[in-house]
């Protein structure tokens, strides 16, 4: 009798020790993809708006050519993309650019 309750306080032991190492890979996995969203989060900030609109335009015209958009949705999307690319692209006229005039 004694034996099968050393074998069975064994059996529990290694449960026990898997439990754990299974807790802690599943914690650090889970800590490595959250670096890896940070990272790639971080990664794609510096990417250029304008090709995001881009790909947006691309995207409905896609849309429209299948027939889910109307061409005036398609013109109203396409006139507000275009204005938001206005709004952030702002150009100083007041500036001579660094070009130096003949002097």
């Amino acid at each position: 009798m004694t034996g099968l309750f050393c074998t069975l306080d064994r059996v529990s032991e290694i449960i026990r020790e898997s439990a754990f190492s299974y807790c802690l890979t599943v914690l650090c996995l889970i800590v490595l993809v959250w670096a890896a969203l940070k990272f790639r989060s971080w990664y794609q900030g510096d990417s250029d708006p304008a090709a995001d609109r881009a790909e947006l335009l691309l995207q409905f015209k896609d849309l429209e050519r299948r027939g889910e958009l109307t061409d005036q949705e398609f013109r109203s999307i396409q006139g507000q993309l275009i204005d938001e690319s206005r709004d952030s692209f702002v150009v100083d006229t007041d500036t001579d650019c660094g070009l130096q005039s003949g002097n």
